[in-house]
């Protein structure tokens, strides 16, 4: 089990302790446990037992149910709780804003235990006679619920591909012989998919998965084959019976408006077989066209030039938007720079929470100079690599950034994001945003709706007015790369390009793992075209800070 898999396990424990009224002092530990693996640096898998009692914040009791759990795949306190829980109770837990209580008061009180039963309530406004809820509240819980029936049984990027390649070789392990690739959606990388595609270079035969243990529920569908995937993932199989592979490699990538730009029918009897796509852009008498672009008519990505200066992940210099221990990050300073130098960047741009961010350890004033004179002293031992003196600043609810001048005109990068009181009608959530973009410390605006994909919708916006706002006052718009959140959303950014507004592709990381996640940003960022001189850490340091200068 990978440490994601096992600190949600720890989550849903804690969920359905609080649902069922168990020990308090349990389930916070239990909540605990969740953001202490999480963040984990190394493999639980790969750690000897005896180590992990040892391990900051888990104890012994704690540690047997890890070990439980790593050795078998399961918890029997978990497992006892699934048994009086009904499922879709499980599918309410995943509601943003209503926890296990409210959950709960809905189940007993109206006898609700899915999401199709409770949004039937909501219509009938059953939810209004019940105490803690109002007319406002019951119209928030309908949106959630919509939002979450929407994005049903879908996956987020990183998560899919990582099942795909080890179903790819599981796969090969039985059938080496057999060419197989990855196609559709996820080829594409988009930032979440319903399923993953392949293309097999054989006839269809559904016995060619007889053998592969976590395979299930195979069924034929005229031209395709359609399976399950550890019980949980949708696998769509494609075919192309010795001919034409490349053509149908091209087709299933898709999208459909790319390919019915192209100027032959890659399927047309007439249509010479390509065994790669390769083979049919230079039948084409094209560069290739990278899987992520795809995503436009194919005039459109050749006459505005589109590959000639699109960001790859090696332009990246600066690693913008960090967390250290001095608020919720999981690394020091020193560590965080070390492996940013370590990944080949340039430069650190440290980014704390600032003091409304209680929840997490916001910095107040005498932390700032305490975490500035360590930002100094690690300059003054590594003069090949620079760290930034940042603050994630709060946006408060009127539109005030949370210091006062004084205290912000002592960073160097203030990255303006809102935290709190998310739920806004779009009159105030412009006012609030435009306002923070007005305010003329403010360098880059942090992940700019809030969304929190498959989760939690952002907030209403008019973007377009928000990137024409950041225009007008130089302020540059953040790609958040971590790959829950993906926000600024890739399909304004040709507009945000059209406007001169720079795009910082920032990992948000907290801890050293998170640094990775640029890559994530990177995708989203040549999906929207964005061409590397409008990319704000696509520069040097003296450059990115002659870029964010008022």
């Amino acid at each position: 089990m990978t440490n994601k898999e096992i600190a949600q396990t720890f989550q849903l424990l804690s969920n359905l302790m609080e649902l069922h009224d168990g020990d308090p002092f349990r389930i916070k530990s239990y909540q605990f446990v969740y953001q202490t693996i999480r963040n984990l640096d190394v493999a639980l898998v790969d750690l000897p037992q005896s180590e992990i009692a040892k391990i900051k914040g888990i104890g012994k009791s704690i540690a047997i149910q890890l070990i439980e759990l790593l050795s078998t795949g399961s918890l029997t306190s978990l497992n006892n709780l699934l048994e009086i829980t009904p499922p879709g109770i499980l599918k309410l837990l995943k509601i943003k804003g209503f926890g296990p209580k409210k959950i709960k008061q809905l189940w007993t009180e109206l006898g609700t235990e899915t999401p199709g039963e409770l949004l039937y309530a909501i219509q009938e406004n059953r939810l209004l006679a019940l105490k803690g809820f109002g007319q406002k509240s019951q119209d928030e819980l309908q949106k959630q619920i919509l939002f979450l029936l929407h994005h049903e049984n879908q996956f987020l990027y990183p998560e899919l591909l990582q099942e795909a390649n080890e179903f790819l070789d599981s796969f090969q392990d039985l059938h080496s012989t057999v060419i197989i690739e990855l196609t559709g959606d996820l080829k594409r990388k988009l930032p979440y998919s319903k399923s993953m595609e392949f293309l097999l270079n054989c006839s269809p035969d559904m016995k060619l998965f007889d053998e592969l243990t976590n395979v299930s529920e195979v069924e034929w569908k005229e031209d395709f084959i359609t399976a399950t995937w550890k019980d949980f993932y949708k696998v769509v199989f494609y075919f192309s019976n010795g001919v034409k592979f490349g053509n149908k490699w091209m087709v299933h990538t898709g999208n459909n408006t790319f390919i019915n730009s192209l100027s032959v029918d890659l399927l047309a009897q007439d249509t010479p077989d390509f065994n790669t796509e390769e083979e049919v852009f230079s039948f084409l008498k094209m560069q290739d066209i990278p899987p992520e672009v795809r995503e436009y008519p194919i005039h459109d990505i050749l006459n505005h030039k589109v590959l000639d200066n699109l960001i790859t992940i090696n332009d990246i210099k600066g690693v913008v938007h960090s967390h250290s221990l001095y608020s919720d990050g999981s690394n020091t300073i020193a560590q965080m720079a070390s492996v940013s130098q370590q990944s080949g960047y340039s430069y650190l741009v440290m980014t704390d929470h600032s003091q409304a961010a209680f929840y997490a350890n916001g910095l107040k004033w005498d932390r700032i100079i305490q975490q500035h004179l360590e930002i100094d002293k690690l300059n003054k031992e590594n003069e090949g690599f620079t760290i930034l003196k940042g603050i994630e600043c709060d946006i408060l609810s009127n539109g005030d950034l949370d210091y006062n001048q004084e205290i912000l005109s002592t960073f160097d990068v203030i990255i303006a994001s809102v935290h709190s009181i998310l739920k806004m009608d779009k009159e105030r959530a412009m006012a609030r945003i435009i306002k923070a973009i007005e305010n003329p410390f403010t360098h880059i605006l942090g992940h700019p709706t809030g969304r929190l994909l498959l989760s939690r919708p952002g907030y209403p916006l008019d973007m377009q007015k928000v990137i024409d706002a950041c225009s007008a006052n130089k302020v540059a718009i953040e790609l958040n790369a971590n790959p829950r959140r993906l926000d600024l959303d890739w399909q304004w950014i040709p507009y945000a390009m059209e406007k001169n507004v720079f795009i910082s592709i920032n990992p948000d990381a907290h801890a050293i793992k998170g640094i990775h996640d640029i890559k994530y940003g990177v995708n989203m960022a040549r999906k929207g075209k964005l061409r590397k001189e409008l990319c704000l850490n696509a520069c040097d340091v003296t450059t990115f800070l002659d870029r964010i200068k008022k």
